[in-house]
């Protein structure tokens, strides 16, 4: 049996941004940004320890146009400290020897992620462009990363951090065409991530408190994938204003050892529609999830699915300008047992199965 745990976050944020003159073909901005944030896990079995954050950034951007194209620079430096008190996981649970309580030793790591990005836009034609883009980022771990040391309730696992994780780079690739104008719409993306210590939880084969242990760990990765997604602007009928959309996204992802990275997404289609004649409106959309056999070795593998949504919906306005829309919402419509292979708990809880929703949105 679990204990009530409480979880505290007091983040400030400042931000400055300052925009320069245009220098030629160039205009930009570039600025700084400080945070800090205060977490705790008030509870007996918090598996985070109290700690502190603050980070400090610089970031430069810039934009140029020519002709054909226009080319997009950006950079950021950021500084991040994070401190923890460290749990005492050997006697937390044996009853206290000596009268005085020793003062819990405090974690501290240091990171300067630094990241840059250039994406070039051609526009073929009026109707059309191709993008490329090419960008370096690199992320510091965070707490829980670092630091987590206990029963993780919400994902049903013993969490262990690691310390001495450093930071996770990622070079990512990407090319993409878009048709922009006409009745026909839409592009197609195709991408590439060169991860090196790519963060992600290992299994360790132990269990601690009845769950699996979980460490966070390092290693390097590479996914691939792409997307397409079109649109049909059928026009204004006499029943209304149709369009027909559909979409198809897949991605793969593997670590350098072979095995399968944990807790990615199936391949999915989609198709629907959308509707509008005077205040109603409405869309259908259904979406086919393959089964999910790319799994990691302490994963299952998820069954697919058919997932059809609708909505209907009616405005009224009023002169002031404000309106009060009526909604009804049909989700899971088919009543399917859907698993999310993304989900720390799919093999425990499924999503809602059919469901409505009755509601109103008021806009002023």
């Amino acid at each position: 049996v679990y204990k009530r745990q409480v979880f505290d976050s007091e983040t400030l944020d400042g931000r400055l941004e300052l925009r320069h003159v245009t220098l030629g073909r160039w205009s930009g901005a570039f600025g700084g940004q400080l945070t800090d944030r205060d977490f705790s896990a008030v509870g007996e079995e918090a598996f985070v320890p109290p700690s502190d954050t603050e980070s400090w950034a610089l970031f430069w951007v810039e934009s140029a146009e020519f002709e054909h194209w226009r080319l997009d620079l950006g950079l950021r430096y950021e500084n991040v400290d994070t401190s923890a008190l460290e749990l005492d996981h050997e006697h937390e649970h044996e009853e206290e020897e000596h009268h005085e309580e020793e003062e819990p030793e405090t974690l501290s790591r240091d990171f300067s992620p630094l990241s840059f990005s250039a994406a070039a836009v051609w526009h073929v034609n009026d109707t059309s462009h191709l993008a490329f883009t090419f960008a370096s980022a690199e992320r510091a771990p965070g707490d829980a990363e670092l630091f987590s040391f206990g029963p993780h309730l919400a994902t049903q696992t013993f969490e262990v951090g690691d310390p001495d994780l450093g930071v996770e780079t990622n070079r990512h690739y990407e090319v993409s065409w878009r048709l922009h104008e006409g009745a026909l719409t839409g592009g197609i993306t195709l991408y590439y991530d060169d991860f090196n210590d790519y963060i992600y939880q290992a299994d360790t084969g132990l269990v601690e408190d009845g769950l699996p242990v979980r460490q966070w760990s390092q290693q390097d990765a590479k996914f691939s994938g792409g997307e397409l997604e079109l649109n049909w602007d059928i026009g204004h009928t006499r029943t209304g204003h149709w369009q027909l959309f559909g979409f198809y996204d897949r991605v793969k992802a593997e670590l350098a050892n072979g095995s399968n990275v944990p807790r990615i997404p199936p391949q999915r289609f989609g198709l629907g529609a959308d509707w509008d004649h005077r205040s109603w409106a409405g869309n259908l959309t259904w979406i086919r999830a393959d089964d999910h056999t790319d799994t990691t070795e302490y994963e299952t593998p998820t069954p697919g699915y058919d997932l059809l949504n609708a909505e209907i919906s009616y405005l009224f306005g009023f002169d002031s300008g404000a309106g009060v829309e009526l909604y009804l919402k049909g989700q899971n419509l088919l009543n399917e047992d859907i698993r999310n292979s993304t989900s720390f708990l799919k093999d425990q809880a499924p999503q809602i199965g059919r469901n409505f929703v009755l509601g109103a949105r008021l806009s002023f």
